[in-house]
């Protein structure tokens, strides 16, 4: 992939970025297509790493724990996270309250 066209992907994802609550993932979530990012994570790099099958960033980030496979009952269903999709996965972060 060209530097442009992952560029212009990851432009995309950002672009695509939007909030939600739990209860709104759940059913993601018991499909366990839900990957949790750590806040200290950016969500626009992390996604862009898995639709471009980035093993060396993602697996180490996987293997601390830093990024995870939800499932329903995990979360309050008042959480608010922020996410994006990249099929067939939902990507999330939790909402901090100053974005």
């Amino acid at each position: 992939m060209s530097d442009s066209t992952q560029e212009t992907l990851r432009e995309q994802i950002a672009a695509d970025v939007d909030k939600v609550e739990w209860q709104a993932l759940a059913g993601h979530a018991r499909r366990e297509n839900v990957v949790l990012v750590d806040s200290s994570l950016d969500l626009v790099d992390i996604a862009h790493g898995i639709a471009t099958d980035q093993v060396d960033l993602i697996g180490p980030l996987m293997e601390q724990g830093l990024i995870t496979k939800s499932e329903e009952n995990d979360f309050e269903a008042e959480q608010v996270f922020r996410f994006v999709i990249i099929q067939p996965f939902v990507v999330v972060t939790p909402h901090a309250e100053e974005d």
